[in-house]
């Protein structure tokens, strides 16, 4: 039976990401190290050709070719691991950001749930009736604050008897700038009735207090 329809293959485990780019970076890796091992083979045989004889120099010339071709070849298969491994990568990212996309709705998807869980408890009308009531406390408080800051004696005064004090203030203050005007004006002179004191001559005979002294 088994050679008629053939027997069923085994599942092999399929790598993850990870393990896959881990492992091209390590053939990668090998490359590297075979490369510079020919590189190394061919620096050294280009010196070697510079002081041989020709015959013998075209012999080691094509052996270099042959070695500078499998480096080649290396080097191919190196830069197609490299972009297999960047897309091994990119891939990666990828999936990393399906991952987060997927977790992020499904936890917007349960605070939903509780959101609306929640508004079944908070009644719109209620909170309405709470702020009216506040606008009408905070207008009372204000009243009532206007009521205290009055000052009672003050309101007992008459505007028409202080309006005639206010005019009567603006009277005397006219009235003592024309005073003050008046007195500026007046000359700066000595009257005639108070006597004119004449210099003491200092050759005649008087005290100290200025009056005269008798001749003895």
């Amino acid at each position: 039976m088994n050679r008629l329809f053939g027997q069923k293959k085994e599942k092999v485990p399929v790598a993850s990401l990870d393990e896959t780019y881990k492992k091209i970076d390590g053939r990668v890796e090998d490359l590297d190290v075979k490369i510079k091992k020919y590189e190394d083979e061919l620096t050294a045989m280009k010196k070697k050709m510079a002081t041989m004889k020709p015959a013998a120099k075209n012999a080691l010339k094509k052996r270099a070719l042959d070695l500078l071709k499998k480096k080649k070849m290396l080097e191919q298969q190196r830069d197609a691991l490299m972009s297999q491994s960047f897309n091994v990568q990119q891939t990666a990212f990828t999936l990393d950001n399906v991952k987060d996309s997927i977790q992020t709705a499904a936890t917007m998807k349960e605070a939903a749930k509780s959101f609306k869980k929640e508004m079944k408890n908070i009644n719109i009308d209620d909170i309405e009736d709470t702020m009216y009531e506040l606008e009408d406390f905070t207008e009372e408080v204000n009243e009532m604050q206007e009521v205290m800051g009055r000052n009672a004696m003050m309101d007992d005064l008459d505007e028409d008897e202080l309006d005639a004090e206010l005019e009567a203030l603006g009277d005397e203050f006219e009235d003592e700038l024309d005073m003050q005007d008046y007195l500026s004006n007046l000359p700066n002179q000595v009257p005639n009735s108070v006597p004119v004191q004449e210099p003491v001559r200092e050759n005649a005979n008087h005290d100290e207090y200025g009056l005269p002294v008798a001749n003895g």
